[in-house]
């Protein structure tokens, strides 16, 4: 949810260094618009499905 510090506050100093920004999340988020991809879909099933890709080699 990007809402308890100090995690919540790490993306907008990635994105200040040079970093992309995705965020996976079921609600929106008040970074979603600072990121270059939002997913809202459930983490940690999403995780699971970009790791199998990933390991496939897509």
């Amino acid at each position: 949810s990007l809402v308890v510090q100090p995690a919540a506050s790490m993306p907008l100093v990635a994105k200040r260094n040079g970093a992309k920004l995705v965020i996976i999340n079921r609600d929106p988020t008040p970074y979603d618009d600072l990121a270059d991809m939002v997913i809202h879909a459930q983490a940690g099933l999403t995780m699971a499905n970009i790791l199998k890709c990933v390991k496939q080699g897509l």
